[in-house]
C-alpha cells in the first residue's frame, strides 16, 4: 500500500533590532533562530492522508499520517533528524513506524519550506516517494498551556505488532495513567517542550506482559490540538526497531439543560 508522510520545519519570525552591541547581539541570536527549522504543520498527502508533524529545536522531527483516502485515524509516524539550509529540509535517517503494514522501515524525507506559510516535498520508503503539502500550524507560536491537556481520553495504544484501544488520563501535574484494552497498564509523564503551544515531551512505562513493550519505558514527543480536543505521540525504542503510536480524544462532560437538552460525552 502506498504511503507517505512527513511534516516538519518552521521558522520564527524576528522583529529587526535596532542600537547598540547588546541589540546586535540579540538580532545575531534571532537570526540564528529563524534559519532552524522547528515548528507545527498540518496536510494531505497525494494519497489523501492526513498529515500532522512537528520539529523540535534539536532537529529531530515526528510526523504523524492517517490512513489512506480520507480515512481517521492514526495510521503510523516517521521519526528521524533532519538538517534545513535556505529553504530546503532534508533527511536520510528517518524510521517509518507503519501501523497499518505492520513493519518499520527505513524512511528520507526531501522538502522545500516558505517560512510560517508551507512546506511541501516527498518521503521516500522502500522504493516509494510520494509527495505531500502542508501548512505551517501558528499553534507552535502560542505559549505552552499545560492544563489544557488535562483530562481523561479515549484512544489507542498501536506498534507494528497490534493496535489495542485504551483509556487514559493526564493529571493536573502532568501524570499519565492508563489501560490498553488487552489489559495492559501503563503510567507515564507529559511535560511542555519549551515555551511552544502544542508540543509536549512524552514518557510511557509499560507494565508487565501482555504489554508489547513490557517492563519498557519509552520516550518521545506528542502534538495537543486544542481545537479538536486530539493528542497524538510517536515513541521510538532505543533501538529505533520499533515504537508506539499513542493517541487519544479528550472526552468532554457536557451538563444537560434543564429543558430540551442533552448529556452525555462530546469530541
Amino acid at each position: 500500500m502506498t504511503k507517505l508522510l512527513i511534516a516538519l520545519c518552521l521558522f520564527a519570525s524576528l522583529a529587526a533590532c535596532s542600537g547598540g552591541a547588546d541589540d546586535s547581539r540579540s538580532s545575531a541570536v534571532a537570526v540564528q533562530k529563524a534559519v532552524t527549522a522547528e515548528g507545527i504543520y498540518s496536510g494531505t498527502s497525494v494519497a489523501n492522508e492526513s498529515i500532522t508533524g512537528v520539529v523540535l529545536d534539536t532537529g529531530a522531527y515526528y510526523v504523524f499520517f492517517g490512513p489512506p483516502n480520507g480515512a481517521s485515524g492514526v495510521a503510523g509516524v516517521v521519526f528521524g533528524t533532519g538538517t534545513s539550509s535556505n529553504g530546503d529540509f532534508s533527511s536520510t535517517d528517518g524510521r517509518d513506524l507503519d501501523i497499518l503494514n505492520h513493519n518499520v522501515t527505513n524512511a528520507s524525507v526531501a522538502a522545500t519550506y516558505v517560512v510560517k506559510q508551507s512546506l511541501d516535498g516527498t518521503i521516500s520508503v522502500g522504493g516509494h516517494s510520494p509527495s505531500f503539502t502542508s501548512t505551517y500550524d501558528s499553534l507552535y507560536d502560542q505559549a505552552a498551556s499545560p492544563s489544557s491537556v488535562v483530562g481523561s481520553y479515549s484512544g489507542q495504544v498501536a506498534s507494528s505488532a497490534a493496535v489495542e484501544s485504551a483509556t487514559f488520563t493526564v493529571s493536573a501535574s502532568g501524570t499519565i495513567g492508563g489501560t490498553s484494552s488487552l489489559g495492559c497498564s501503563f503510567t507515564g509523564t507529559l511535560a511542555p517542550h519549551g515555551n511552544h503551544g502544542g508540543v509536549y515531551d512524552i514518557t510511557l512505562s509499560f507494565g508487565m506482559s501482555p504489554c508489547a513493550f513490557a517492563n519498557t519505558s519509552l520516550t518521545g514527543v506528542a502534538v495537543f490540538n486544542p481545537n479538536s480536543m486530539t493528542i497524538v505521540s510517536g515513541l521510538l525504542n532505543a533501538s529505533r526497531t520499533d515504537g508506539v503510536v499513542f493517541s487519544g480524544q479528550m472526552q468532554r462532560s457536557v451538563p444537560a439543560a434543564t429543558t430540551g437538552g442533552w448529556s452525555g460525552l462530546r469530541g
